[in-house]
């Protein structure tokens, strides 16, 4: 209840570890000011606990693009794209006694890149995903606008109650593509130990999820990206005389056959026939024996199988 206008409630919505507190945003509530409403279930009845929350240093902030709560429903982290010029940003509440309350400021990562002022539109749109870990004390936030929509996260903690930024912001390593949208999601574990990052534009729109793992020092990043499906790419150069790389994406451990064929379906070299772990991969294909033309390459790879043309030209 308490909401104004058009507010698009449940476009983004998060439980509990125990299922009886869930939390929903709405952006569009209040011309874009944004709202989230909490609600708590006793036995199978669900109730509205307290007001909307709108946090009191946002202005059309689109509050409630995403949200997050700690295993213990008493820390919400909520995001608004829209606040400060689209720089955007997160906010804080918790619980004590049924009486939810925002703890600080607005939390905007630094080291962002992005303008939205003289006549630019490089937005940053921190906030457009949000994670917190079980115990409420670790909250990570995406922002997929960052530095022309190559995009980031930020990771903040708790200590006493106040709420400061862990180290620089974090870009996942071997990308493809300059709009890579890393940011667009984020989870981290339990423990807040293990962050995965979404960046659905990688690859022309492949995607793929970055892993950062937290030791005692701080984030970094723990492995290469980790591919959101399977892909086999187009050979390059193509055409090509007599080298070319064929590449292709794992997104899981896979057996692969990767194998060569003439215009009339004659195999005429095998490239890869073991299995590979997840991530990306390519293998150089010399065709200094064959004679000019057109030729085929198949890709298998579990229950995956493309195949793609290329042409030698001697």
């Amino acid at each position: 209840t308490g909401f104004n206008g058009d507010n698009g409630q449940g476009l983004s919505v998060a439980v509990s570890a125990d299922g009886n507190t869930f939390v929903e945003g709405g952006p569009i509530d209040n011309n874009t000011t944004g709202a989230i409403w909490v609600f708590t279930r006793t036995d199978t009845v669900w109730t509205q606990q307290g007001t909307k929350l709108v946090a009191a240093d946002a202005v059309y902030a689109s509050q409630g693009t995403s949200v997050a709560i700690s295993a213990d429903g008493n820390t919400i982290i909520e995001g608004g794209t829209s606040n400060n010029g689209s720089e955007g940003g997160v906010w804080i509440y918790t619980r004590n006694n049924g009486v939810w309350t925002e703890q600080g400021q607005e939390l905007v990562g630094y080291g962002d890149v992005g303008s939205t002022s003289n006549g630019k539109w490089e937005p940053v749109l921190q906030g457009s995903s949000a994670a917190i870990s079980g115990d409420g004390n670790t909250v990570v936030e995406g922002g997929y606008g960052d530095n022309l929509w190559k995009g980031a996260i930020w990771v903040f903690s708790r200590t006493n109650g106040v709420w400061s930024q862990v180290g620089s912001k974090l870009v996942g390593t071997d990308t493809s593509g300059k709009v890579i949208y890393q940011g667009v999601s984020v989870a981290i574990s339990g423990d807040g130990k293990i962050i995965m990052m979404g960046g659905n534009g990688d690859s022309s729109n492949v995607g793929a999820v970055w892993t950062f793992f937290n030791p005692a020092t701080g984030i970094s990043q723990n492995d290469s990206n980790i591919p959101a499906k399977f892909n086999l790419a187009q050979n390059y150069p193509n055409p090509f005389n007599p080298n070319t790389k064929i590449s292709w994406q794992l997104p899981v451990r896979s057996h692969v056959s990767l194998k060569v064929y003439d215009i009339l379906g004659n195999e005429v070299a095998s490239l890869v026939n073991e299995e590979k772990p997840a991530g990306n991969h390519d293998v150089n294909f010399n065709a200094s024996q064959l004679s000019s033309g057109i030729y085929f390459y198949k890709l298998q790879a579990g229950s995956f199988v493309e195949t793609k043309k290329m042409l030698l030209l001697k």
